[in-house]
């Protein structure tokens, strides 16, 4: 089966959680094919990393990695600079993830904290691992979180990827599956139709809508595990980080479907609201995602 990220790129940011993020790069290796480059981030308040001594990782550790490493690069910039030497660098290679550990800070404003985790949620085309927890001692599982109510095909297409890498790395990792999905009842809003004629305009029920249109997603064609499906009456931005603590999930699933948005670019969106406050690993999707080639588009 052909591999689905063949080519990953390790994103050090000379802290403490960069050990955590040689680990699941590690881990991803061990259960498919693929090779890495490493990019050692230049963090504006310390000097210019040395190649002898990158953060505070282990020689083991980078040994493990060097028999499928292809590059090994230093940025030689700062700050902006760098994520466009960076956007660059990806749009003329063959990455097809990107995996790093977010600086830690918290705040309305997310590029202003982490301009390069910023950069690669909302301007990279490429599916990005953010790497917040170590390994698990114990079995861990996969969230991983649809959107239904979107019915572009765009949004199609994305929860479809969604399922298929969610599903992939259950199988490949070993761990259960569990899927989530929103809703918000329209009787909450209280928003009632009626007229004299008909009285009050029936409502659909809304749990049975989306178990419905999940249904869609899980035929026997489509690849997907066996798993736990959540369907949870609340928003998003509360629902999904509550669950994933729930489940003691290893790593949660998102898409990210407002790339490139002027606002987004600002204020920040519900995937970067989720990364920030999600208490496990994150893999956002975007469109444009090529798993195993095949493109959402």
């Amino acid at each position: 089966m052909q591999p689905m990220f063949h080519h990953i790129l390790i994103i050090l940011r000379q802290t403490a959680e960069d050990q955590y993020t040689l680990q699941k790069a590690q881990r991803l290796a061990a259960c498919q094919p693929c090779h890495f480059s490493i990019f050692i981030a230049n963090p504006v308040k310390l000097p210019r990393p040395d190649p002898q001594l990158v953060g505070s990782l282990t020689k083991q550790q980078l040994s493990e990695l060097s028999a499928v490493t292809s590059d090994y690069l230093i940025s030689e910039n700062k700050g902006n600079a760098e994520i466009h030497w960076l956007r660059n660098y990806l749009n003329e290679s063959d990455i097809s993830l990107v995996i790093t550990a977010p600086l830690s800070g918290s705040g309305l404003l997310p590029g202003l904290y982490d301009k390069l985790c910023h950069f690669l949620i909302n301007d990279c085309e490429l599916p990005v691992w953010l790497v917040k927890t170590p390994l698990p001692l114990t079995e861990d599982s996969i969230l991983a979180c649809l959107d239904i109510e979107d019915a572009s095909l765009r949004n199609q297409h994305l929860n479809e990827v969604i399922l298929q890498v969610a599903a992939e790395l259950a199988n490949a990792l070993g761990e259960p599956l569990h899927l989530l999905n929103c809703f918000q009842d329209e009787l909450m809003t209280m928003d009632l139709s009626y007229d004299t004629a008909h009285g009050f305009k029936k409502h659909p029920d809304e749990l049975g809508n989306h178990q419905r249109l999940l249904q869609s997603y899980l035929l026997p064609g489509n690849v997907v595990s066996p798993c736990q499906i959540h369907i949870k009456e609340g928003c998003p931005d509360n629902e999904v980080p509550l669950v994933a603590a729930q489940l003691q999930a290893g790593l949660t699933l998102i898409g990210n479907n407002h790339c490139h948005s002027r606002l987004s670019a600002v204020l920040g969106n519900t995937a970067h609201y989720l990364c920030q406050q999600t208490p496990t690993d994150m893999l956002v999707l975007k469109p444009g995602t090529v798993i195993a080639g095949r493109q959402v588009s």
